[in-house]
């Protein structure tokens, strides 16, 4: 999932929330990375 990379606001809010709740470590990664 990390590989997939949303194009729409809301695939991209969701997909920072699932893996905030799956990867808690990744979140912080992820985060800045958008």
């Amino acid at each position: 999932m990390a590989a997939a990379k949303p194009t729409s606001i809301s695939e991209l809010k969701q997909f920072i929330v699932v893996t905030g709740l799956r990867l808690p470590e990744q979140q912080e990664r992820v985060a800045p990375a958008f």
